[in-house]
Order: structure tokens, then sequence, then C-alpha cells
């Protein structure tokens, strides 16, 4: 009886014991500490709006946070104490490299390079006479090249400098630049030039372009002119066109009203518009299924029209970024879409008389 009293007992003080230990683990992996969430500066979780300032406005830079779902007018001027028209006349465009956010102005314009978490100016070029600078392509850290009105020049982004203009652009209207791989893709006014980046050599020229750059995953870098939207292979440099029913859209003042996805290799872009209210919709096109290359994507609310570059693609959110403004040219529009599905994701609106509205996506 002693010896079943024993082992009776023996066996509660191990249950016991088992009980407390799992209860002690549980206890423990419940009290565990997260892991420390990434910091996150104030500009970092978001993309930019260049507004092109006009008579009656002047330029400036908001910021759209994703998490937040804000937007934050005139952030140049609450982080520098700056207006932007004491850098230039007209605020052009914007680029982002690494860390860096560079500010392009027309009107014997300057270059300026911000932090672009924090958007606080590092440094700033020197005001260059009657220079209206259109867009930059980086082709080291440090290194690059800048398009202007007067030409394309060689320029050190370490001290934000242009340097040696290249002749055979010389005195020339240069617009949008992309690199590609070893070549750099340059838009003129009736034609695209293609240059190998290690010497600025131009080794194809492709004829009556009118409007690019958008590069899509597939290596295909695209352009367009008049009712013909245009594929230049990356690698073999070959040329493919897609007749659409309107032609493409054109514009010299600002970046291209061109985009392209970093997934599922579709294009964005706008086509002229016979009313004088402008472009209204953006069209999606991939070069394996032309079915809906003549239906609107998206189109905008009534009254309304595609403003500046009017849209980009934003790869951090799968979305198509269009920004837009009344026919009292006051009221201004920001519009997220799905990029698979059209659907309208979110809407921002704010005031201001801008001449055109740039998205920059980093």
């Amino acid at each position: 009886m002693i010896a079943k009293k024993n082992i009776f007992t023996g066996v509660i003080c191990a249950l016991l014991l088992s009980s407390t230990a799992c209860s002690k683990i549980d206890v423990a992996e419940e009290t565990k500490p997260e892991p420390p969430k990434p910091f996150v500066d104030k500009y970092e979780n978001g993309f930019f709006l260049i507004n092109a300032g006009s008579s009656e406005t002047r330029s400036t830079v908001h910021f759209v946070r994703y998490n937040t779902d804000s937007l934050f007018e005139n952030i140049y001027f609450k982080e520098s104490g700056k207006d932007i028209d004491t850098l230039g006349s007209v605020l052009a465009n914007g680029a982002m490299h690494k860390d860096k956010f560079y500010l392009l102005t027309q009107g014997n314009g300057r270059v300026v390079k911000l932090n672009n978490k924090k958007f606080n100016q590092e440094q700033s070029s020197q005001f260059y006479t009657a220079q209206q600078w259109h867009s930059l392509a980086f082709i080291t850290d440090d290194f690059g090249l800048a398009s202007s009105n007067h030409g394309l020049y060689q320029f050190g982004f370490a001290d934000v400098a242009a340097t040696n203009r290249l002749d055979s652009f010389a005195n020339k209207p240069v617009r949008d630049i992309c690199k590609v791989d070893n070549q750099i893709f340059v838009l003129m006014d009736s034609c695209a030039k293609l240059l190998r980046a290690s010497d600025f050599a131009v080794i194809k020229t492709i004829d009556s372009i009118a409007t690019g750059f958008a590069r899509t995953p597939d290596n295909k870098v695209w352009c367009g002119f008049g009712k013909t939207l245009v594929a230049v292979d990356g690698k073999t440099l070959g040329v493919t066109t897609t007749q659409i029913k309107d032609s493409i859209a054109v514009q010299a003042k600002y970046p291209a009203m061109l985009s392209a996805s970093s997934k599922g290799n579709y294009v964005f872009f706008t086509t002229q518009s016979a009313s004088q209210d402008g472009h209204t919709a953006v069209y999606r096109f991939k070069a394996d299924s032309s079915a809906s290359i003549n239906q609107p994507f998206v189109t905008l609310p009534a009254g309304q029209r595609l403003s500046g570059a009017g849209f980009r693609y934003d790869k951090n959110i799968d979305a198509v970024i269009v920004v837009a403004r009344d026919i009292s040219g006051n009221n201004n529009y920001v519009y997220l879409y799905d990029a698979a599905s059209a659907v309208l994701k979110k809407t921002f609106t704010y005031t201001g008389k801008y001449d055109g509205i740039t998205p920059v996506i980093r």
C-alpha cells in the first residue's frame, strides 16, 4: 500500500513539474520582445510631385505619404526656408538616384542636390545663363549626363556641375534621356539617338521619334511618333512598331507622357486630344496583346485634363499615379489607380494654378 502511494505521489509530482515547465515556456514565448521596426524618415515612404510655377503661382514640391494617406505641400520651403524661384525661374523636373534627389530648373537655372529622405538641400550648382535643364542620366553614382535647350552636357553629381558639352549636340535642344544597359537614349526634336555609354559615340539614330522613353522588364525601351508606338530592344537595338488609333501625345516642356510597369511589361501612354481641354485618358499596352490598345485604361472625370508629365507607374504600390487639373487650372487632383484593374484606390487634391505637374517615384 505504501509502495502504491509513493508511486502515485511521484506521478503527480512529475505532472506538476511538467505543467510548470510548459507554463514557463509559454510565458517566455508570449513575452518575447518584437524586433524593432525600421525607422522611416519623413519623405521616405511615398512619392513626390514637381509643380511647375506659372505667372500666378510659384513652383513647389509636394509629397504624398503612403502609410498615412497624407499630402504634404511645399516641402522644399519647409525644409530650406527658401522658395524654389530662388533657384531659377521655373521648376522643370526632378530625379532620384540612391539617396539623392535632384531638382532641375529652367531660365538661368540650377541643378540642386538634396537628401531624398529628409529633403534638406546639400549642394547646388551655379546659375547657368539661359539654361533650361530637362533631364538627367546616371552613368555612375558621381557622373552622368544632363540635357537642356542648349545641348547635352557631361555632369558631375559629386560637385553638381556641368562640364563638357558634347559636340554633336551643341546648341541643339535635347529633352528626355535614359540609360539602358550600355546605351543612353537621347530624345531630340525629330529623332532619338542612341549613344554608347563608355564614350558617348552615336551608335544608332531612329528618325521621327517625338516622345520617349519608358523601359519594361523585358528590356524594351518605348517611344513614339504620330500614330506609332515604338519599342527598341535594349540589347539588339532592333525596332518594332505598333499602330494606335490617335497620335501619341508630344510635349517639349515636360518629361514624356509615357511610363512602364515593373511587372507585366505594360507601357502606359496618352494621345493628343482634338479638344481644347487637353489629354483626358491614359492607355495601357502590352507587346504580346494589342486587343485593348485603343481602349482607355483610365478616363478622367469630366472637366479635367492631364497635367505636366500626366502619370507615372509606381512599383512600390503597383499603381498608376495620375495627375490632373480642372479647366480653371486652379484645382489639382492626384489619383492612384490599381495598375492591373484600373480600380481607383485613393484621391488627393490641392489648389494652385501650376503650369504642369510631374510625379517622381522612388
